[in-house]
């Protein structure tokens, strides 16, 4: 499934161009490549951030603060590359699905705590509205990168095209 865009021509221009899917997939990639980067050697206070939220059993968190680094930097690698890009638009989506629940979990019971997004120090972020529609428009990129058809400058296209000779 593809995107079409039956009313305005200019925005289905832009929406479809090639350069426009490169920023859009660049963009999420370094989001989370930024994200992973930051956490993948701080699983300890990243753990105790997810414990903050009060959502998940206690025992289940220790596994959560150490996957969801590598979940980030293996979904921003595939971005970068163009390589599974829809798969990785997928988890993208996700990925901030569920960041986008779980702070709004927290707001709504009135739990004050870094986001943990970017950084796990506790002087960081604290979750608020600012965070959630951030989030959302990442989403939106992800949901984005899911429809629109294969462009140049990714490693899918180019195998889309050696399969189809």
């Amino acid at each position: 499934m593809t995107l079409s865009f039956r009313g305005s021509r200019i925005a289905s221009r832009i929406l479809l161009h090639p350069i426009a899917l490169v920023v859009a997939r660049l963009t999420l990639a370094a989001v989370l490549l930024y994200a992973g980067i930051h956490k993948v050697s701080h699983t300890g206070e990243l753990a105790r951030i997810i414990y903050g939220y009060r959502l998940l059993h206690p025992e289940l968190v220790n596994l959560v603060a150490m996957t969801l680094p590598w979940i980030e930097l293996l979904t921003g690698a595939t971005l970068l590359l163009g390589l599974l890009r829809r798969s990785g638009a997928v988890v993208a989506c996700a990925l901030f699905g569920v960041f986008i629940l779980a702070a709004g979990l927290a707001m709504a019971r009135g739990i004050d705590i870094p986001c943990g997004c970017f950084s796990v120090a506790a002087t960081s972020e604290r979750i608020g509205w600012g965070l959630i529609v951030r989030d959302v428009v990442f989403a939106l990129l992800g949901a984005y990168l899911i429809f629109v058809p294969l462009r140049f400058a990714e490693i899918d296209s180019l195998l889309d095209r050696s399969s189809s000779r």
